[in-house]
């Protein structure tokens, strides 16, 4: 006996629920396999139907799931949240549950202007039913039901949903990657539940064709004391291109979140699943908040370094297989015996780091006969046991470097050694990563609102004191004016003083860093010291600023005991903007910009991070475009968390995001240096150098 027909209306508003359906073509595929595994389907098949211009017509999503019971086709159409999953963890075959919401078919509106479903379900006495459903993105709200007619019983469960009138953009599904990507989001539940059959126009999605490697690394981390939380990291290395993407699953290894892996594995493509019961009763929307928690920021913390640790491993077997090959090939030069000495031992793991990059950056290489194989590793062992400058060979046979190339590696190999050509070109590469770093950290709109002025910022800049001319060491840092005194007596060879030292108006005074410089050159013994005030980079510099970085300027002019005769005392306050005071100020008839006070050996300067930040970049400028040294977003954020991650919360690396442009106020139109001139000004004028 046939059921009547009925509309099922959303109780929302249509412009929320069109909202609810926007997302990329793939996703919205992947939400209509998600409903159909969790109705406990063992066969999905996604159908492009294409037209006579070889261009997709509709979408077919096919399953052989339980469908949709009559009772249940209420929650599953007539309203938002309520999901009739949303009681159950598990499917009535034990699989973990995907969708909880009741929002998973609204994303076929998503895909095209109209959407049909048919389903096929067993009442408690097996009989078969049949009924469908019709959605429009006109009319968002009201969803038709059919009547419920009875089938044959002989027939299969399941359920089919038909996307059509298909919007812009849905094209992208029938490109080469889209079911690698579709994969990647499964695969973890594909390797779990092996019996599933997922096709893809045509193409079976199987992990175990496509994947190269699959490892897994448990992961736990206190969140409160006496209090931890646990994970497991499934690390999937596939055979082509795959986004990388890092997913946060619960445990049965479905996509919650996803986010960027934020590390460093040139050469790999690859996709991480970190799992947990913590994400196990999270939806999509959940999870999109629970991201900033204490304990999943832990946890993906946690699971980033398992990658990274996974990547070292993996670069080391990658290494020793390698050089299986060759010695199997007979084209390794050494024999295959355990080094006799330390130096050999030594001398073949440095061989064996040059042979690998050989093979990674010279195209066609392993596809080479056996002979240039073997002269190419003779060649290179024979410069490492002989002379450096047979490299200049190396370099014609094997790197095709032109000749005059070759002629310069040639000869500055006669004056240095490669490690120290090596090391120079590290540091150079270091420090404009650097510099790239602390205008996210001072320019961020985010960052400079959280980061800290003694405990973070200065600290980080102790370490990179060369931002303020290479040529200063460190005195002290975060010392009190007798601290000052006595490590300034220090360097002139004085002994240490017991009295306190006060500022001019009688107090304790506090200064961040004081650097010092000699000059053997001008005089015996002459000193210059640069004492420099931080502020936090969203705090204007203003009177208040100034007024105390003349203090201490003042304090150590009035005080004997300071040393004028043959010292020099630079004050610098910087930050990140000035405010209409400051910009009065820094103007000075006949002083360079910048310079406030101009005593005998006393002189107070304001300055900014823009230009401070800016003139370091132009003594480095040459060389970054010799070196063709590029910084990007992921290089900055890999120095700060390695260089400076005892100083840097990840909740400021969080914040800088690569999606979010960082743009530094240009220096102050009295600059000289903003007016054009590509000369920067001498090192001795710069209170920032």
């Amino acid at each position: 006996m046939a059921e009547a027909a009925e509309k099922l209306t959303i109780e929302a508003a249509p412009d929320f629920i069109i909202s609810l359906t926007k997302c990329r073509p793939i996703r919205g595929v992947e939400e209509l396999v998600w409903n159909a595994l969790d109705a406990d389907a063992k066969v999905v098949e996604i159908i492009l139907n294409r037209n006579d211009l070889d261009g997709i017509e509709s979408i077919l999503v096919k399953d052989d799931g339980h469908g949709i019971d009559r009772d249940d086709r209420s929650l599953a159409f007539g309203q938002l949240g309520g999901s009739p999953k949303s009681t159950r963890t598990t499917t009535p075959a034990g699989r973990e549950l995907h969708g909880r919401d009741g929002k998973g078919r609204l994303r076929a509106l998503g895909l095209g202007g109209r959407a049909s479903w048919k389903t096929r379900f067993r009442d408690t006495e097996g009989n078969l039913f049949e009924w469908s459903a019709r959605a429009s993105a006109d009319s968002p709200r009201v969803v038709a039901a059919s009547e419920v007619v009875e089938l044959d019983a002989a027939g299969c469960t399941g359920t089919d949903v038909l996307v059509e009138n298909l919007e812009d953009g849905v094209d992208a599904l029938a490109a080469e990657g889209a079911a690698r990507e579709l994969l990647s989001r499964l695969a973890v539940y594909l390797r779990k539940y092996p019996s599933i059959r997922v096709t893809y126009d045509g193409t079976v999605l199987d992990p175990a064709e496509a994947v190269e490697v699959t490892r897994s690394y448990a992961v736990e981390v206190e969140v409160a004391p006496g209090k931890s939380e646990t994970g497991e990291v499934t690390v999937v290395e596939w055979k082509q291109d795959v986004p990388r993407k890092l997913y946060l699953c619960g445990s049965g290894g479905m996509a919650r979140h996803e986010m960027a892996p934020g590390i460093h594995a040139k050469g790999y493509s690859f996709t991480a699943y970190l799992s947990s019961p913590l994400f196990a009763s999270m939806s999509e929307g959940d999870m999109k908040v629970a991201k900033l928690r204490g304990d999943v920021t832990k946890l993906v913390e946690a699971a980033k370094d398992a990658l990274r640790e996974h990547f070292r491993i993996r670069e080391r077997e990658r290494a020793e297989s390698l050089i299986s090959e060759w010695k199997a090939e007979g084209v390794y030069p050494y024999p295959d015996t355990p080094a006799a000495t330390p130096i050999e031992e030594v001398e073949r793991e440095v061989f064996d780091i040059c042979a690998i990059s050989i093979s990674d950056r010279l195209t066609g290489f392993e596809k080479s006969d056996t002979s240039s194989k073997k002269l190419t590793m003779r060649l290179v062992r024979q410069a490492l046991e002989t002379s450096p400058s047979s490299l200049q060979t190396i370099m014609r046979e094997v790197l095709n470097l032109t000749k005059e190339q070759q002629d310069d590696l040639a000869d500055l190999l006669q004056r240095t050694r490669l490690s120290a050509i090596i090391s120079a070109a590290r540091l150079v590469t270091d420090r404009l990563t650097f510099l790239g770093a602390l205008e996210d950290l001072v320019f961020h709109a985010t960052s400079k609102k959280l980061l800290r002025e003694r405990s973070q910022l200065q600290k980080i800049l102790v370490n990179e004191l060369w931002v303020f001319g290479q040529e200063y060491d460190l005195g002290h840092d975060d010392k009190n004016l007798k601290h000052l005194l006595n490590a300034h007596s220090k360097i002139l060879g004085r002994e240490a003083i017991e009295e306190e030292v006060l500022d001019i108006n009688g107090e304790e005074s506090l200064p961040d860093l004081m650097l010092y410089r000699q000059f053997p050159l001008r005089e015996p013994d002459e000193f210059e010291h640069l004492v420099v005030e931080l502020k936090r980079p969203s705090v204007k510099v203003g009177k208040k600023e100034i007024d105390q970085i003349e203090e201490y300027a003042f304090s150590v002019a009035s005080d004997p005991r300071f040393d004028k005769t043959k010292t020099d005392w630079k004050f610098v306050v910087v930050s990140g903007d000035l405010t209409s005071f400051a910009k009065e100020k820094v103007v000075q008839k006949d002083r360079e910009w910048g310079h406030i006070h101009r005593g005998d050996r006393v002189n107070v300067y304001v300055s900014t991070w823009a230009r401070v930040i800016q003139t370091a970049k132009w003594k480095y400028d040459l060389y970054r475009q010799r070196l063709q040294v590029e910084v990007d977003d992921e290089h900055t954020r890999r120095y700060l968390a390695e260089k400076h991650g005892k100083y840097v919360p990840s909740k400021i690396l969080d914040a800088i995001s690569p999606a979010e442009e960082v743009v530094p106020p240009a220096p102050p139109a009295e600059d000289p240096t903003a007016a054009g001139d590509e000369s920067p000004a001498p090192a001795s004028d710069a209170p920032g150098d």
